[in-house]
């Protein structure tokens, strides 16, 4: 189930999936919020989802308090005449009295300007009782028999002796705060009443915005629910692949955290301007069209905004998910410009301590004389200089502003500049000594990497390296001790090869008479066999002794060389033209691939001709039966190359190096023909001769390749004595 469950959440599809719902939630949210609100004003708030009944929500009691403000502010512009800061407020700022300015003076002095117009049809009825000037006055809309009728089925609120109540038991009264002002009217009572048809209508209306809210709430809620889990799953499995284990990164994680965080922010921020945007345009319609005819607008404008929100809102996740993906693989510090500047500043720290470490600490130069010499040579040249050159700068300072003194202090100024030369010229000096020292030291272990192992490096009693020299002498002579060793053990092996092999031709030569002879007698069938086993047996070590003696002459450097110009074509056919009948019954097949123009090298006919059979004779006896065996020859503009390849018998556990070695052989159970000394002496006559001998293995194939330097044709002797000779001028 586990498996399953990992397979289904790292699956590309459900990924997407939740991309998907993530920022399609995000665009439901915006826009539910931004279509409730505007729907109804913006004026309810959350209040309908709280609040049940429209008497006691909070938007009843701001109407309250403001309808009482409206008559409150009634009576006063009714006995403005009276009210001793309105008229101070006139003079001082020179108006005359006016509704305008009575309103003005009501918004400076009371921070609002409701006002119930003389010609206004008020939505409420309202009685105002107040004393002036010691006398009772009443204004209001209705009668007090009007009000008492309408109180008996309306919601009346009462103001009196500060407080506001209501006819209803359970029904909230807010507070309202009345200002003294000096010869204003004192207020008696004020009271209103909500007709009941108003307040069904308005509870009707109520109910109606509480169920939008409502079904916006839990829609709210829906796409929250599933945007977080949409979001917290993303950053669970994002980086993850069906069938792998550690968090990968993409293309768009290669970028540098701080674009992608630019990117991110910047996307945010024009989330921002289009929701903003869409509020502005929202106000726009509804101020001037009113919520009625600006809804279809609305919700044309909220698709529209909508699908930008979501677009934007996927940038947003990219941005975030390249973030986690980061911090997943640990690169999110590495990956980003600000880390690698402190990156860059730690090493920097790091090189400054480890360069003062080793300026000042000389525990790690102790071994050595020359690393001693060295440290302390520059330890006193630094501290030297920083002392000198300070002296220096407070010499210059009070030659240059002292009282008295200019000329003593120039004096010491000039001396400690010419000691500051002299402690620099010191260090030079001993670094240039060191540094040849170095180089004839480096130059030596050249000459020894070079194989010239004779002269010896003498350097002075007092150099620096001078030990490190007579240990390299060491070395070097123990060295040439030991090629001189190995180069004498080397001569005395090949000639005892050689004598060996000179010594069994005399009593080879005889067995072999023998066998002649026995083979011309008449025998019965079993001897003959035995004889032609002899004959055969002593072929092969007659060829072996010749081998032998030919590869020890070659190792030696007494095998005769006679370098003659050859044509490698020619040479080629003729050594398979005396090798034919050995072809034909080889049951391999030949794929040659000859230049038709000839191409000339130099070199011993008789060796190269051996070299040629050699590699032929060797790919018969290791090919695989049945299958081909190709010659190439290849030619570039200084060399011509003659390869031959051929598909291995068995497997070859043996390397290059190893095959070329006298006496080795590919089948290492030596059951097959051969001696093991084909290839060494095909390699040892092709050097011999100023070539190049080469073996590649790849997998079951074997390529043997011989290179040669190309040659200009030389002309023919007899030619040239047949050509008329030139006419002289």
């Amino acid at each position: 189930m586990d498996t399953k469950w990992r397979r289904f959440s790292r699956h590309r599809a459900t990924k997407i999936g939740c991309f998907l719902l993530f920022i399609i939630s995000i665009a439901l949210c915006v826009e539910s919020v931004l279509l409730v609100g505007f729907s109804s004003g913006m004026k309810y708030g959350l209040e309908p989802i709280l609040c049940k009944e429209y008497v006691n929500s909070d938007v009843q009691m701001t109407k309250i308090l403001d309808d009482m403000a409206g008559v409150r502010n009634k009576v006063y512009y009714q006995e403005r005449e009276t009210n001793q800061q309105y008229q101070g407020f006139l003079k001082e700022n020179a108006l005359e009295d006016s509704e305008e300015n009575f309103r003005y003076f009501i918004e400076v002095y009371l921070h609002g300007n409701y006002f119930l117009e003389e010609t206004e049809e008020v939505a409420f009825n309202y009685l105002a009782t107040y004393l002036i000037n010691g006398k009772e006055k009443t204004i209001g809309n209705i009668t007090e028999e009007e009000f008492s009728t309408l109180a008996n089925s309306g919601l009346t609120y009462s103001y009196t002796g500060g407080t506001l109540s209501s006819n209803r038991k359970g029904v909230p009264t807010p507070t309202l705060d009345t200002p003294e002002f000096e010869g204003a009217p004192e207020f008696i009572s004020m009271k209103i009443v909500y007709p009941q048809d108003m307040l069904t209508e308005n509870q009707k209306l109520w109910n109606a915005e509480r169920t939008r809210r409502l079904g916006a709430s839990w829609c709210l809620l829906t796409c929250g629910v599933i945007m977080l889990f949409s979001l917290i799953f993303l950053l669970a499995v994002t980086g993850k692949k069906v069938g792998e284990e550690k968090a990968q990164i993409c293309f768009f994680d290669r970028l540098w955290t701080e674009v992608i965080l630019l990117l991110g922010t910047g996307a945010v921020i024009l989330d921002g301007t289009i929701i903003y945007a869409q509020y502005q345009e929202f106000s726009y319609m509804q101020y001037y069209y009113g919520d009625v005819n600006a809804s279809n607008s609305m919700l044309l404008m909220a698709i529209l905004a909508g699908t930008g929100i979501a677009a934007v809102t996927a940038v947003v996740l990219l941005c975030l998910l390249s973030l986690a993906r980061k911090l997943k693989v640990h690169i999110f510090w590495r990956s980003s410009v600000i880390g690698k500047f402190c990156r860059w500043v730690w090493r920097g720290c790091k090189y400054l301590k480890r360069s003062f470490s080793g300026l000042f600490n000389g525990e790690r130069w102790k071994d050595y004389k020359f690393q001693r010499s060295l440290f302390v040579r520059q330890l006193v040249f630094v501290l030297g200089e920083i002392l000198l050159w300070f002296i220096t700068a407070m010499l210059m300072g009070e030659a240059m502003y002292g009282w008295g003194a200019g000329d003593v202090a120039f004096f010491f100024l000039f001396l400690c500049m010419f000691l500051a030369l002299l402690l620099l010229a010191w260090y030079a000096n001993g670094y240039a000594r060191a540094n040849e020292e170095v180089g004839m030291l480096c130059r030596q272990i050249d000459d020894m990497a070079d194989g010239r192992l004779e002269g010896r490096l003498i350097l002075d009693e007092k150099a620096l390296l001078k030990d490190t020299a007579e240990h390299l002498n060491d070395i070097q002579g123990g060295i040439q001790k030991n090629i001189e060793s190995q180069i004498k053990s080397e001569r005395t092996k090949i000639e005892l090869i050689t004598n060996v092999s000179h010594d069994l031709k005399t009593p080879l030569t005889s067995i072999i008479s023998y066998i002649d002879l026995l083979q011309k007698e008449e025998l019965n069938d079993e001897a003959r066999d035995y004889v032609n086993i002899l004959a055969q047996k002593s072929d092969r070590l007659k060829n072996m002794v010749a081998d032998v003696f030919d590869l020890a002459k070659t190792t030696s450097g007494e095998a005769k060389v006679v370098k003659e110009q050859l044509e490698v074509r020619k040479l080629l056919e003729q050594t398979m033209g005396d090798m034919e009948d050995k072809i034909e019954q080889s049951n391999r097949t030949f794929r040659v691939f000859l230049l038709d123009e000839p191409v000339y090298i130099e070199g011993d006919g008789q060796k190269l001709y051996r070299v040629f059979q050699n590699l032929i004779d060797n790919a018969l006896k290791y090919s695989m039966e049945g299958t081909r065996i190709f010659i190439q020859m290849t030619r570039t503009p200084d060399e011509v190359t003659v390869s031959v390849k051929n598909t291995a018998a068995y497997e070859m556990e043996f390397t290059e190096e190893e095959i070329l070695e006298r006496f080795s052989r590919g089948d290492k159970s030596r059951t097959t023909e051969g001696n093991g000394l084909g290839l060494s002496i095909a390699k040892s006559f092709a050097e011999v001769c100023g070539g190049a001998f080469d073996i590649k293995i790849d997998g079951d194939q074997f390529k043997a390749m011989v290179t040669f330097p190309v040659v200009e044709k030389l002309p023919d002797p007899a030619e040239s004595e047949n050509e008329p000779p030139e006419e002289s001028i």
